[in-house]
């Protein structure tokens, strides 16, 4: 798991290797949705595996991820 809930704070932590965390205080009612809104404003994916489990990258290591993906040759599909 890539976030963390404390009595006061929220930490997410990116799963992409580079150890950026994003630490916001906890508000009122609404606040976690708020800091998933601020994380995706940044750049930051996040993704659920085949068991459910939350991952989270930022941006950096979500393209790093994703490079050339576009270049891998196409098979044929029948």
């Amino acid at each position: 798991m890539s976030m963390t809930e404390y009595e006061d704070a929220f930490v997410f932590r990116c799963d992409g290797g580079c150890g950026l965390t994003c630490e916001f205080e906890r508000g009122g009612p609404g606040s976690f949705m708020a800091c998933v809104g601020e994380i995706k404003d940044r750049g930051w994916r996040i993704d659920r595996d085949r068991y459910g489990d939350f991952g989270h990258k930022c941006a950096s290591c979500w393209r790093k991820g994703n490079e050339g993906i576009l270049d891998r040759p196409l098979r044929r599909v029948q």
